[in-house]
């Protein structure tokens, strides 16, 4: 008890090897004084333990990751020995303590580290020591030339200093020798680790990219073949992402839009569990200095073109790069609050300090535990503030909703494992209007011009030079310099996205290539919603309206008035631009692109060429084959997967991959599509004459396509109008669990409905109003805060504040509504008049059906961060 209550420290290592050693000392004695075995019992092994018999050591995964807290309290004086077999005597190999691996990888944090806290108990039960390793293994960490990237050279700078963080955080709380280093095959070297500490046991947290994936499984088979195991336990993600499956016959949303994965994970992954401190002590087992080991420096992880010139300067002066580096981004978070956060997340100038977390970089290499983030959202008192019992999660949704988006990306990796090079909508890779600069020398021109941040366009310029100098983007800059590579100099989207993952440092392969499909139109979501925002030449300047980042990474420009001047410098009269020094084509690049909205055709028409042609493969095929389809339905020439165009909606199609649906597995699933794109199909359909012909392919569609049925649309005919893009239906489920709420607090009424393209959900407490009576700007639960007013009544305001909904005039969820047009109103007026449009689109398909689109609500909106 007294050497257990000492500082760690030489003397306390002196005197904790020295229990060692007595335990040692015993446990022979008691072999020695022990009876000889029964005959019945054969050459079973038999264990001698000095803990309570309850307690046992970890068999499987599902053993290692239960959380055994009551373990702690006993862990410096719990100590087992389990002899390998039976004999009168242990050999010394047998009674010696055995230490357990903890391999550390992408999760470098203490705190809520399943497998750190594993291996602490795996060696505190058998007597042992831990050793902490990390292992640089350049073949095993990525294919550059194939789908699964090894890191990046910013990437690699913030691992290089995290390690280093982790390292001194581990000497200084538990001290021993804090990490091991080695470089070298991943197999060898923690075989080697194991070795040195007497180890049959590994703990590492799960990977979820294909390359380490993959590695993972061929070092676990060559160590069982050395009689050691590898158990992985989670931790970066909150998930179980091999067990999602969505029942798209349940959902109302598209397949690859963010709910029904939500809807899936919650019913399917498992839930994620409470966070867990780091233990209180642990025994670090100290450097031996033997073969295979290596120091941070001579792991090679910074990249030679830094070590020449020192470009992750800008990084190191923008970055806490370390496990208290992410404690304190998160806190200070917390303090700014969740309520600033929802309505300003799309500012990316300097005086939105709330406008963001900068906590991706921290997630991305385990620094901040996502279930710790996770349960505190949770709790009804986050960041230490009671907002009457609302917990943190509702206070903004858009955050909430964030951190499922991460997974949601993950979740793609493991069932479209070639999402970092291959399309999702595999048609759209047939596009003409893409430029490959690997074959076009004026597309590499323009790709360097871009990543240079030199293209003449503030609004990209400004993010790109961020990107260069702190390896960090707002996710507005990061859209807008997405889609301006692919829609305006429309190059191949994989460009844009390996780019990024050179110079992110919180590059993620699953975030980074779901959100560069997205931009390239190619992925799951078209970031319909954003359409309008996105305009590359200042028009849209909510996220930095007196251009303050711009004078900042642009500081050619920081001459010129606040303003739009600094978005749009070419409208600047010759005396303005004379007055700030500044000379378009010479101090500052003249625009790359001089028509945008030429250019943005030639995308357009390029998506409509590749549309328009799984129509007319439909057509050929309906107008090929003569005769009906079989009356019993056997016709050996259905099933086709291979028309990738919805005929009745103009919506996209795509094959559900194996492991991604509970029912659809193999089937044509419609996905959101953009309204401008159905708009051209439309159009091109009326105004040719191919009408006939259209018709024949929608009956032959219905016999001959394997469309899965979904909660939106029967099978085969397309998708109906559901939540996506009437709204009603949403608004219907608002309205049902509200009135159960309001049931059970005993408030008056609660209803929902849908009509002229407005949907309504109102939940009132303890009142009624009368027809003329007007709401209240203050009722958070109204579609619309202004309420009706009959001509010639008298109208009268209720100033209660009820929090049920994010769609209240000029405010989130959990706030009363602010006065003025706030960005987030602006933008669900935009989203409300798409769906006005999107009904008028469904007017022009001959067919009848209403061909809505995704209305891009706050459940459905992109995040990049």
């Amino acid at each position: 008890a007294g050497v257990a209550g000492r500082e760690p420290g030489d003397a306390f290592e002196t005197s904790r090897r020295g229990l060692t050693m007595a335990c040692a000392r015993l446990h022979a004695a008691l072999m020695a004084r022990a009876p000889p075995p029964a005959p019945s019992l054969g050459n079973r092994a038999r264990t001698w333990s000095i803990r309570p018999p309850s307690r046992r050591r970890f068999a499987s995964s599902d053993a290692a990751a239960a959380d055994a807290d009551a373990d702690d309290a006993a862990a410096a004086d719990a100590r087992t020995i389990v002899p390998e077999a039976d004999a009168p005597r242990s050999s010394p190999e047998a009674s010696a303590p055995r230490g357990a691996v903890v391999w550390f990888r992408q999760d470098l944090r203490l705190d809520d580290n399943q497998a750190f806290r594993a291996a602490v108990r795996a060696a505190n039960r058998r007597g042992g020591e831990v050793l902490c390793l990390f292992v640089w293994s350049p073949d095993e960490e990525g294919d550059d030339e194939g789908a699964s990237w090894a890191p990046g050279e910013a990437s690699r700078v913030w691992l290089h200093h995290s390690l280093a963080s982790l390292d001194r955080d581990m000497r200084r709380r538990y001290g021993g020798g804090g990490v091991r280093f080695a470089r070298g095959p991943h197999a060898e070297s923690v075989a080697a680790a194991a070795q040195t500490v007497n180890a049959t046991t590994v703990f590492a947290s799960t990977r979820y990219e294909p390359a380490h994936v993959e590695g993972d499984e061929r070092t676990r088979r060559a160590l069982a073949e050395r009689g050691i195991e590898l158990i992985t336990l989670p931790g970066h993600l909150l998930f179980d992402r091999e067990k999602i499956r969505v029942d798209m016959e349940r959902e109302r949303y598209f397949f690859g839009t963010l709910m029904p994965f939500v809807h899936a994970a919650e019913k399917f992954g498992g839930k994620p569990g409470t966070p867990s401190p780091a233990p209180p002590t642990a025994p670090i087992a100290r450097g031996s200095g033997g073969a295979g080991e290596s120091t941070l420096a001579s792991l090679g992880l910074i990249p030679p073109s830094d070590a020449r010139v020192d470009w992750s300067a800008g990084l190191r002066a923008e970055w806490d790069m370390s496990e208290s580096g992410a404690t304190e981004a998160w806190a200070q978070f917390k303090r700014m609050g969740l309520a600033g956060y929802e309505d300003g997340h799309g500012r990316c100038d300097l005086t939105a300090k709330s406008s963001t977390s900068v906590l991706s970089p921290y997630l991305r290499f385990g620094q901040l535990s996502p279930r710790r983030v996770y349960a505190e959202l949770r709790d009804v008192r986050f960041g230490g503030t009671d907002f009457g019992g609302v917990e943190g999660r509702r206070l903004s949704r858009t955050f909430w909703h964030r951190l499922y988006r991460r997974e949601f990306a993950y979740w793609q990796l493991g069932v479209f494992p070639r999402l970092a090079v291959e399309s999702w909508r595999s048609h759209y890779e047939q596009r003409r209007d893409w430029r490959w600069p690997e074959r076009d020398p004026a597309a590499a021109e323009d790709l360097r011009r871009w990543q240079k941040g030199q293209t003449g366009f503030p609004v990209v310029d400004a993010g790109m030079r961020r990107l260069v100098r702190t390896g960090w983007m707002h996710q507005t800059e990061r859209m807008l310099a997405a889609t301006f590579l692919v829609d305006y100099l429309n190059v191949h989207w994989s460009h844009g996205a390996r780019w990024f993952h050179d110079y992110l440092v919180d590059a993620d392969l699953a975030i980074n290539s779901m959100m560069w499909q997205n931009a390239g139109k190619s992925g799951l979501d078209q970031w319909d919603v954003f359409a309008g925002g996105l305009a590359p030449d200042g028009s849209s300047r909510t996220h930095d309206p007196t251009g303050e980042t711009i004078a900042r990474y642009v500081p050619e420009l920081a001459g010129l008035p606040p303003g739009h001047l600094r978005h749009r410098p070419w409208e600047a009269s010759a005396k303005t631009l004379r007055a700030a020094g500044v000379t378009i084509g010479d101090t500052y690049p003249a625009r790359i692109v001089a028509d945008v909205d030429a250019a943005r055709a030639r995308m357009s028409a390029g998506v409509l060429e590749v549309r328009a042609r799984e129509v007319a493969k439909a057509a050929a095929a309906a107008a090929e084959e003569a005769g009906p389809p079989s009356e019993d339905g056997d016709d050996e020439r259905g099933g086709r997967t291979d028309v990738l165009v919805d005929v009745f909606t103009g919506a996209d199609y795509v094959v559900a991959p194996p492991g991604s649906t509970v029912a659809a597995d193999g089937r044509l699933l419609p996905l959101s599509t953009r309204k401008e794109f159905k708009r051209a199909l439309a159009q091109a359909e009326s105004g040719g004459g191919v009408r006939s012909a259209m018709g024949a392919a929608r009956d032959w569609a219905l016999a001959r396509l394997d469309v899965a049925a979904t909660g939106a649309g029967s099978s085969g005919r397309g998708c109906e109008p559901s939540a996506d893009e009437t709204g009603s239906a949403r608004a219907a489920d608002i309205g049902r669990k509200r009135a159960a709420r309001a049931a059970a607090a005993g408030h008056s009424h609660s209803h929902s409905h849908s009509h002229g393209g407005h949907s309504h959900s109102h939940s009132h407490g303890g009142h009624s109003h009368a027809p003329g009576e007007a709401i209240g700007r203050a009722h958070v639960g109204h579609t619309h805060g202004g309420g009706g007013r009959r001509s010639g009544s008298r109208s009268t305001s209720r100033g209660v504040e009820h929090r049920s909904s994010s769609w209240a005039k000029g405010g989130g969820s959990g706030r009363k509504a602010a006065k003025g047009v706030t960005a987030k109103e602006a933008e669900r007026k935009k989203v409300k008049a798409g769906r006005r449009e999107a009904r008028e689109l469904g007017r022009a398909w001959s067919s009848g059906l209403r061909v809505g689109d995704v209305g891009g609500s706050g459940d459905e909106s992109s995040a990049w961060e």
